[in-house]
């Protein structure tokens, strides 16, 4: 037999042999917190509670979720006939400013701080993002942008189990500030911006 065929027995009988077998001794555990907790049935006694019973009811206060009497409008965006035309909550310096806030550490990093759509993720090689001042976007109701940025759409992930509804609410009351910046026209803007707007293109 040569060397070669020598050294391929002998590393197959080496493998097979540390295969492993059955043992019928009980693994040692060097921590046996998870093992040795006792297993309670449903409907079981237990006695270490002072009503004998091992299952435990809702404490007092607490309302379990598919108990929570639901506002369709605020949780869902949505009425009787589909999705709200607008923001269910009063929208002022507040509320846009955790919208700005929210919109800044959610959104901004696909769609950007401007909405353009060219953010830090985007420009790295993600799927483009919609552009928010679009006339696409411009075109949905309030309550629709609200369930785009709670479930998602195409290869954007939803936020709801991140952003309560009414942050989201505030991101999308920015969503519509966003818009509204990048389509007013200039002679609209009141005061002296417009002026010193004009000055400013114009410099050299």
């Amino acid at each position: 037999m040569s060397p070669r065929i020598a050294q391929v027995v002998l590393a197959t009988a080496f493998v097979a042999g540390c295969r492993g077998q059955p043992s019928t001794r009980p693994p040692v555990r060097v921590v046996r917190d998870m093992f040795d907790q006792p297993r309670l049935a449903p409907q079981s006694s237990f006695t270490f509670y002072a009503d004998g019973a091992s299952m435990r009811g809702l404490p007092d206060g607490v309302v379990a979720q598919e108990r929570k009497q639901q506002d369709e409008a605020f949780d869902q965006g949505t009425g009787p006939k589909g999705y709200i035309d607008r923001i269910p909550v009063p929208v002022d310096g507040t509320l846009l400013e955790r919208g700005q806030e929210r919109y800044d550490i959610f959104c901004a990093p696909c769609h950007d701080r401007t909405g353009s759509g060219q953010g830090t993720v985007t420009r790295r090689g993600f799927p483009a993002s919609i552009d928010l001042a679009s006339e696409h976007t411009r075109g949905l109701k309030d309550g629709e942008v609200f369930r785009i940025i709670g479930f998602g759409v195409r290869a954007m992930p939803g936020h709801r189990h991140q952003i309560p509804a009414r942050d989201r609410w505030a991101i999308a009351a920015w969503v519509r500030v966003l818009e509204q910046s990048r389509h007013t026209p200039v002679a609209d803007l009141g005061g002296d911006l417009p002026s010193t707007i004009a000055a400013e293109a114009t410099a050299p």
